[in-house]
């Protein structure tokens, strides 16, 4: 069972793969490095991780923001009293756009985006669309056609308008008779450019570009799970879905 949820203790692990080749088949063997506070991990509770296009890992925890180069581990902070650092400690989903910028859900209806050249976050608040709840950012993605995405717990999609230099909750199609949003714990963009959520409590989504909508996503007539952690399309194009079974 698969839970895109914040994870209550030490999660983070590097897998290193060794191959060894013989005339009939390759062999593997695996060894695995904990890496934790000790070894320079702001916070044992790992919510995130992510590989961005130059290769490093960034690691959202309760207490920092980590990125990890395969040696060290530079950990990033809130400072009170700097407002180009990241605007709270409490990190989650991430996701890298086109020019190489790293956005990262954080707490109080926050997102962040860190610029690698001079290492400054800028912030940017989330459409709560007059919901006070706070929101945990469970997914992100940036798509192929330049969308940024996030997923998140009260306030549905989120999605960046570049021209507005705002996000923006995505509606649901009225026609829905779940049209309210609950966890997004999962977006999969998939081989044929569509987009898709998991909805925990409300089922799957696809969004409508053309009325920039979200609506159901029927696996067949009239037929949608709930309870979905995790949508994966695998290379043969069959989509997965990670369901809790009690």
């Amino acid at each position: 069972m698969f839970r895109a949820r914040k994870l209550s203790q030490l999660i983070f692990m590097l897998l290193s793969i060794a191959l060894t080749t013989s005339s009939y088949a390759q062999q593997r063997n695996y060894l695995f490095e904990n890496i934790s506070v000790p070894e320079g991990l702001s916070n044992s509770t790992v919510n995130y991780i992510f590989q961005d296009s130059n290769g490093f890992l960034w690691i959202s925890t309760a207490d920092g923001l980590n990125r990890y180069d395969g040696n060290s581990i530079k950990v990033f902070k809130n400072d009170p009293n700097d407002s180009t650092t990241i605007p709270t400690n409490d990190c989650s989903a991430i996701a890298e756009d086109a020019d190489g910028f790293i956005w990262v859900g954080v707490s109080r209806n926050a997102i962040t985006r860190f610029n690698p050249k001079n290492e400054t976050f800028q912030s940017y608040r989330i459409e709560t669309a007059g919901v006070t709840n706070l929101s945990y950012f469970y997914s992100a993605l940036f798509d192929s056609k330049g969308n940024l995405w996030f997923g998140s717990s009260n306030h549905g999609m989120q999605k960046f308008n570049r021209s507005k230099n705002k996000f923006e909750q995505v509606r649901l199609d009225a026609s829905d008779n779940n049209a309210q949003w609950g966890n997004v714990y999962s977006i999969v963009e998939l081989k044929n450019g569509n987009i898709i959520v998991a909805d925990y409590s409300n089922g799957i989504k696809t969004y409508n570009e053309k009325l920039n909508v979200f609506q159901p996503y029927y696996i067949k007539t009239n037929f949608s799970l709930n309870e979905i952690n995790l949508i994966y399309e695998d290379v043969s194009g069959n989509i997965w879905f990670g369901v809790e079974i009690n």
